[in-house]
């Protein structure tokens, strides 16, 4: 089923820092906020290259009013991370349907 979008919103977030240790979750508020009962997804992405290792970025609490978003180091089956990274900028876009 296809949907329209009725409105984006977009940004980046410079410097975003890794603290898996820490469980820090960095707060992105949309400027103006999506009308209310509208479905929103976000969509980010790293803008920068500034580790060797893989980096990866998690999102929760997505709401009309913004979202929070975590950066760490992928760990995988192959790699045993620690889940420190450089910071990197991160880029993102926001649709509500």
């Amino acid at each position: 089923m296809a949907s329209v979008a009725l409105g984006t919103r977009v940004g980046t977030i410079e410097p975003l820092s890794a603290d898996r240790a820490a469980n820090t979750w960095h707060k992105v508020e949309f400027s103006p906020p999506f009308p209310a009962n509208t479905k929103v997804v976000v969509m980010p992405m790293t803008q920068t290259y500034n580790g060797s290792e893989i980096p990866n970025l998690r999102l929760q609490n997505v709401s009309t009013n913004g979202f929070q978003i975590r950066f760490d180091e992928l760990k995988s089956s192959v790699s045993n991370s620690d889940g420190d990274h450089v910071d990197e900028t991160v880029g993102w876009v926001a649709y509500a349907f």
